[in-house]
């Protein structure tokens, strides 16, 4: 199997210290157009035109499977993401293209789970509403973001507190996540101090 590749640094270094069952190649390209699977790691940041004739799996945090072609499944590649050993997938809707998706992956050996097609799929929307309430807890004044790290770390096990998460995918991303899912439904209107945050980077 020839699996292409569209990702940065960061995701190629994961991609490469994975192990996949079976006999694979893996190629970095600056667009997939070939091979037997895709994987665009980039889609939403810069998106391309996309192979239509083999199983695709993007990277669509805010895109809805109405708005991709038919041989497109959504996963998410935040970082962080592409460490955890079951990847959530929002397979298409067309019965035989999410067949076909499904046998690349378990020829590969890579474990899934299927998801509602949904803003965040299910972990993002999770850690993107985690990150603002330590926000709204910043913003009321009631630790700091050293202290709240670290009693979610150990009051949870998290890998990471709230504030580093939101610096480890990038407080933006987190906000656009955060303003998508508040177009139905208040309760996920990002912040006030956490849009004060991001007033430096933009």
């Amino acid at each position: 199997m020839v699996i292409q590749v569209r990702a940065n640094t960061l995701q190629q270094e994961i991609w490469q210290s994975k192990n996949f069952a079976g006999s694979h190649s893996t190629a970095f390209l600056p667009q997939c157009m070939g091979g037997d699977i895709c994987f665009d790691l980039l889609y939403e940041d810069a998106p391309l035109v996309l192979p239509t004739n083999i199983p695709v799996f993007v990277h669509a945090p805010l895109t809805g499977l109405t708005e991709l072609p038919a041989n497109c499944h959504r996963i998410i590649a935040w970082p962080g993401f592409l460490d955890r050993p079951v990847m959530e997938i929002a397979f298409s809707t067309d019965a035989a293209e999410t067949e076909k998706a499904k046998q690349a992956l378990n020829q590969l050996g890579i474990a899934f789970a299927a998801v509602p097609d949904q803003p965040g799929l299910i972990a993002a929307r999770v850690i993107a509403m985690i990150i603002n309430e330590a926000y709204f807890a910043l913003g009321d004044a009631i630790s700091t973001p050293a202290e709240i790290d670290t009693a979610m770390k150990l009051g949870t096990n998290y890998p990471y507190g709230p504030f580093e998460w939101g610096e480890k995918i990038g407080l933006f991303q987190v906000y656009q996540l955060l303003d998508k899912l508040a177009e139905d439904n208040s309760r996920y209107a990002a912040a006030p101090a956490l849009k004060q945050a991001l007033l430096p980077q933009y």
